[in-house]
């Protein structure tokens, strides 16, 4: 890539050229020569895991927020490398994702030692854990993010911001997975949102 010094800024092709924009300043590259040999059975496989990844992930974007950094990576890449390396398994074409390895995040905040989860009634959700405060970090006032997938339906219901920790109970409204095997999600962040717990994979719910 070079620097051009033009009297006006190029955006787009440019001849055999690319023009790039980047800080107010005007780059060029060359156009990328079309590729003659086939890609090879990795490259597919490869690219398929990223596009599945990518097709499950995008819908729950304002949950994988709470892993962003402020200067590095944003929590949707972060979970998209995951997915990709520890979750799909199959070879190419027929690759599929292991729900019970999908990890939407990684942190450092404590997750509960133990949890429930169950459909007690028609169209609901509950998610019950215990409370230990000793280890570092840990409040009463963390908050609890939930996701539902419903592979049969390909569709999400999710809370980014649930009961508080010292609440040991969270019902959610899925009604509409009524009758739905679902995989269920969840994990807990601090109130300001400055530490967040690994996800964990609670399991498969049949919804009633």
């Amino acid at each position: 890539m070079k620097d051009n010094q033009l009297p006006f800024l190029v955006s787009g092709k440019f001849g055999n050229l690319v023009g790039r924009v980047i800080n107010g300043k005007q780059f060029f590259s060359k156009k990328a020569r079309p590729r003659k040999v086939k890609p090879t059975i990795a490259e597919l496989g490869a690219r398929r895991k990223f596009s599945i990844a990518i097709q499950f992930l995008r819908p729950i974007i304002p949950v994988l927020r709470k892993y962003d950094e402020p200067t590095r990576r944003k929590g949707f890449n972060k979970a998209t490398s995951l997915v990709i390396r520890h979750a799909i398994v199959g070879q190419h074409p027929d690759q599929r994702i292991d729900y019970s390895r999908v990890v939407l995040g990684e942190g450092n905040l404590a997750n509960p030692k133990t949890y429930q989860v169950e459909s007690p009634a028609k169209g609901l959700l509950e998610i019950g854990w215990s409370l230990e405060l000793i280890k570092r970090g840990v409040t009463k006032s963390d908050r609890i993010f939930v996701v539902v997938y419903c592979e049969t339906m390909h569709a999400f219901r999710y809370q980014p911001y649930g009961a508080e920790r010292r609440e040991r109970h969270l019902q959610m409204d899925v009604s509409n997975f009524r009758g739905q095997r679902t995989e269920v999600y969840f994990g807990f962040a601090s109130f300001d949102g400055s530490l967040v717990s690994t996800s964990i994979y609670a399991g498969s719910v049949n919804i009633l």
